[in-house]
């Protein structure tokens, strides 16, 4: 395909403050872009590039090179990692996310700029905030509202661009659980819980969002029983296809803890425990549509729809479905964890990402490093079991 992968897991934050050339991401954001940048090798083929960090230790390449044979031995050929692109004839750019400091950092690299001229980064920004999940769950209500009724739970978040507006949502919401959100953020950064936070607190947080950001989102919490997601990939021309499912799990304070890495005949029936296995066929036929109206062509490349099954009394089997909690406009890492069951040989496990102030057990023999070892963290496949599925 001669496609080139760039990791930048901190697009959300550069979207945040809408940067040019000159951002710079958080310490932490930068480290999981610099260490994490060999994860994109699980997703090409060997007529693909990966983009390196631009300065690398000799200990990083040594780390690199070792790794790189083990899994090629183990796996198969993988892209070809490089830190300049200048002169490589490529046909088309997949970093984790777009954004104004994405394309300065792409040209900083040598691609050719034929490649970037044309890609729409502020509608990107605009359409990757969190009232976009509104309108995707109105559409849905409008298409399916009327077959699946008690079955979907779509209220839109509240956006208070004040702290009056604030205050008087959380004197409404009297002793009801909720979540304030920053706009733009990802993987549960930016999210904040009336659970673990006084209404003082959260107040004076969001005022900090809204002079950020312009405003901040404010939604009821669920009872919830488990976090999913569809993946989709829109094309060059605007089409947008259904690619997978995603299972993942939150920490208690929402941060992102790791994936599945199953079938999707196997998410889908664990989902049919507590939702019809209709509705997700449904789903999975509608958002097409649904999304090429939103999104109008501006985005290229892969994207997420989170999802929730939560705990409902007026739902007729008890159970609800959240039909897009967010959307993550950019590659996910349950994108990555669907590539991995076909790559990895159709097994089973979990991905799971484990830094040094994780409390683990030490990891089995057959655990597979999806990026080479460092002093920061670790990214990992812990297999299961072999699946035909």
């Amino acid at each position: 395909m001669n496609e080139l992968f760039y990791y930048n897991p901190g697009n959300d934050i550069a979207l945040a403050v809408n940067p040019a050339a000159s951002f710079t991401p958080p310490r932490q954001a930068a480290l999981l872009a610099h260490y994490g940048a060999p994860l994109m090798w699980w997703m090409g083929d060997t007529a693909d590039f990966v983009l390196l960090p631009d300065a690398m230790s000799p200990d990083y390449l040594y780390q690199l090179d070792i790794w790189q044979r083990m899994v090629t031995e183990r796996y198969g050929g993988g892209p070809v990692f490089t830190a300049d692109c200048g002169g490589l004839s490529l046909s088309g750019v997949s970093p984790w996310g777009w954004s104004r400091y994405t394309v300065a950092r792409l040209i900083r690299a040598g691609v050719d700029v034929r490649l970037l001229a044309d890609i729409p980064v502020e509608i990107i920004r605009q359409l990757s905030h969190r009232h976009t999940a509104g309108l995707i769950n109105e559409a849905i209500l409008t298409s399916l509202g009327s077959s699946w009724g008690t079955y979907l739970f779509a209220e839109p978040a509240f956006e208070a661009r004040s702290s009056a507006e604030v205050s008087a949502f959380i004197s409404a919401a009297g002793a009801s659980e909720y979540y304030i959100k920053s706009p733009w953020s990802s993987s549960g950064r930016g999210v904040a819980s009336s659970r673990v936070m006084t209404p003082v607190q959260l107040i004076s947080r969001c005022e900090g969002v809204i002079r950020r950001q312009g405003s901040v989102m404010i939604e009821r919490g669920h009872d919830k029983i488990c976090d999913f997601a569809m993946l989709f990939e829109t094309g060059s021309c605007g089409q947008i296809r259904f690619v997978g499912m995603s299972s993942f799990f939150n920490g208690r304070d929402v941060s992102y803890n790791g994936n599945r890495v199953t079938s999707d005949s196997a998410i889908i029936a664990d989902l049919c425990s507590y939702i019809p296995e209709k509705l997700l066929t449904d789903l999975i036929e509608s958002l097409p549509s649904i999304l090429t109206d939103i999104l109008a062509g501006a985005y290229s490349g892969y994207f997420g729809i989170d999802m929730m099954v939560i705990s409902s009394p007026s739902a007729p089997a008890g159970f609800a479905l959240v039909p897009c909690v967010e959307l993550n406009l950019r590659m996910t890492m349950g994108v990555v964890a669907h590539r991995l069951f076909t790559r990895l040989g159709n097994v089973s496990g979990v991905m799971k990402v484990i830094t040094p102030a994780d409390k683990v057990v030490p990891l089995p023999e057959n655990a597979v490093p999806l990026v080479p070892p460092n002093d920061y963290f670790n990214i990992v496949f812990i297999p299961s079991h072999s699946s035909n599925q």
